[in-house]
């Protein structure tokens, strides 16, 4: 993996860290390509979506996202 990779992958795994959640994908490929993200809500599954998505437009769990808008 090339320096790049890897530190997208370290954003990734600190932005999800920060928002209370995981990112359990072990590669980077680029800000397109789907990675698995895990909210810390133990009851939703883990979701893909891609580093465009969750680090730069603030997007998280798609569960937790339908839940506060019922609300």
């Amino acid at each position: 993996a090339n320096n790049q990779q890897l530190d997208g992958l370290s954003i990734a795994k600190e932005h999800a860290k920060v928002r209370g959640g995981i990112c359990l994908s072990s590669q980077y490929i680029n800000t397109k390509t789907k990675m698995e993200w895990k909210c810390n809500n133990k009851k939703h599954d883990s979701w893909l979506s891609s580093f465009e998505h969750i680090v730069r437009r603030k997007q998280w769990c798609p569960e937790c996202y339908k839940e506060k808008k019922k609300n």
